[in-house]
């Protein structure tokens, strides 16, 4: 992959906590997390230490939020759907 190339996933299981870590020397600007159902949450851990804000509240059926979170190797991204599979999607920018 390369500086431009798009990132993004969707995750397969739900109620547990699901990385995404780029390669050393690799950035990338997550813009968008979602989930469906009970809470999804998304932020940044460093692997000891992790922060993460809701995006879906069970208020509505799918929600997502539009993000600027930039992510490397030693802070990445990590997200949590309750009860339904949560995604992302980016760019990476070196």
């Amino acid at each position: 992959m390369a500086a431009g190339d798009i990132v993004n996933g969707i995750f397969t299981t739900t109620a547990t906590n699901h990385t995404f870590q780029p390669a050393a020397g690799v950035e990338v600007m997550i813009t968008f997390v979602a989930g469906s159902g009970l809470p999804t949450r998304g932020g940044l851990s460093n692997g000891v230490n992790t922060t993460q804000m809701i995006f879906s509240d069970n208020a509505d059926f799918s929600e997502g939020g539009n993000v600027k979170i930039g992510i490397n190797n030693t802070n990445f991204l990590v997200v949590y759907g309750e009860t339904g599979a949560p995604g992302y999607s980016g760019i990476q920018i070196k």
